[in-house]
């Protein structure tokens, strides 16, 4: 491809640049592993196997590579829609993405036929084009194709499609691996602890607190899910469990994965599936009983119980123990019965922080922003990152912080926006862990937001010796 660039690049009668678009809306709805693979079955049956490539390379590992300048994407912008420059900034400042503003100004198609995948890889893979060469085809293209359509292509030629999924993530859709499951949760123990019937009726657990984890194994093949339906790698506790169990092993476990004394330890909570046979619709002491059959894994520890009022003393105690409270589960209950577990925690640690990043972690419009928060406290006279929590603020609250953080950059990383240092917020947390690696030392577990709070200053806030103070 040299001087000009063939009008084959351009059409393609199999609409897979629509198609890709709607599986990055599928994506983006759901990132559970059953819905992903679910997304990318459908989308490979739809396409054939270079687009499906091509696919697997943006999702997989995103488009970092800037061909077309911001500045000239505006310039063919205020061409393509005969806008002055300042309607760009004008919308950017609502839009809040470059890509998506220009995407959103251009006319709507008199044709819908965009390009394909593979030939806007190809573009971006030409050598000696020109500017004009490239702005003629670019504009062809979006003339071709529909506004949510033309922010994917836009933001592939500018270098800031990122990754969405991955690698093994994708080639789950095309191998026999076991999906994971969705994982219950607790509901808190309620006030009349008689109402439950006998404690006898009941099996008391220490509450775990670490990285809940689902783990999968299959085939002599070992994978980690985290709770929010990501790859987790942990060498050490993969390596023990192939090392620890036969390669036919077919079993999934739901865990927490400890960290302890320099290390990790995975803490068995409940098994899921084992010898391929779903155990699910078995009550928890036939599940129980099974699992600890079942060599390399270490069990959630039983506390004796003998009435209700023991629970008191267990809580009590639990901050000894390095645990965060404890678990009340029906012993006959199946894994997915309603009122069959309940979790009592102790006291959180608060403390208060000030919102410095935000990365939105959604490109499409939806009604609240999915946002990634990081909050800094002070060390000595500087403010350091101390925790990132996801998507816990009430919907009202993140379109807030949302519009409020577009309007006050102060600085730009990637797609981590730096705000200034004024909202401050009650955070809370289950336990407080050293960190060495991370520049406040800590670690927060199971962080949220509480409140923000608009009477603490930010010479008020908490300081990492404060925070020591607690422990």
């Amino acid at each position: 491809m040299h001087g000009h660039l063939p009008i084959s690049l351009l059409h393609d009668g199999d609409r897979t640049m629509q198609r890709f678009t709607h599986l990055l809306a599928a994506l983006e709805r759901s990132r559970r592993p059953a819905d992903v693979v679910r997304a990318v079955q459908t989308y490979a049956n739809a396409v054939h196997d270079e687009e499906l490539a091509a696919a697997r390379t943006l999702l997989t590992q995103g488009m970092r590579k800037r061909i077309v300048p911001t500045t000239d994407l505006r310039a063919w912008t205020c061409d393509a829609s005969g806008l002055q420059e300042h309607w760009i900034d004008r919308c950017l400042a609502d839009v809040g993405n470059i890509s998506e503003t220009c995407a959103l100004l251009i006319p709507a198609p008199l044709q819908h036929d965009p390009p394909s995948v593979t030939s806007v890889l190809a573009m971006c893979t030409a050598k000696r084009i020109s500017s004009d060469e490239r702005m003629v085809w670019v504009q062809q293209a979006w003339q071709c194709m529909h506004a949510d359509e033309r922010r994917v292509f836009n933001q592939i030629l500018t270098g800031t499609f990122r990754p969405l999924i991955d690698a093994e993530v994708f080639d789950l859709a095309f191998d026999d691996m076991p999906l994971p499951v969705p994982l219950r949760t607790a509901l808190p123990l309620p006030s009349d602890l008689a109402s439950l019937g006998s404690i006898h009726d009941h099996v008391v657990e220490w509450l775990v607190e670490g990285s809940r984890v689902e783990v999968v194994m299959a085939a002599g093949r070992v994978m980690m899910w985290s709770s929010d339906h990501t790859i987790v790698h942990r060498d050490e506790i993969t390596a023990h469990l192939r090392a620890s169990m036969p390669s036919t092993t077919d079993m999934i476990l739901d865990a927490m994965i400890v960290e302890r004394n320099g290390g990790a330890q995975l803490i068995v909570l409940d098994l899921l599936r084992y010898d391929g046979v779903d155990q699910r619709g078995f009550p928890y002491t036939d599940r129980r009983h099974l699992l600890r059959t079942i060599p390399g894994i270490r069990c959630v520890e039983e506390l004796e119980c003998e009435a209700w009022s023991d629970l008191a003393d267990h809580l009590a105690h639990a901050r000894d123990h390095g645990h965060g409270g404890v678990v009340v589960k029906q012993r006959e209950a199946w894994y997915d019965d309603e009122g069959a577990l309940y979790a009592q925690h102790v006291a959180p640690y608060t403390l208060t922080a000030v919102l410095t990043y935000v990365q939105f972690l959604s490109e499409y419009r939806t009604p609240a922003p999915l946002l990634q928060c990081t909050f800094s406290v002070w060390k000595g006279a500087e403010l350091v990152p101390l925790c990132k929590i996801d998507d816990t603020l009430r919907d009202d609250h993140a379109i807030d912080i949302a519009a409020w953080a577009r309007k006050n950059i102060v600085d730009r990383f990637g797609p981590i926006r730096q705000v200034e240092a004024v909202r401050v917020f009650e955070i809370g947390c289950t336990q407080v862990a050293h960190a060495p690696r991370k520049k406040s030392t800590l670690q927060l577990r199971n962080a949220h937001v509480i409140a923000e709070r608009a009477d603490v200053r930010l010479d008020q806030i908490s300081t990492i010796d404060s925070i020591l103070r607690q422990l």
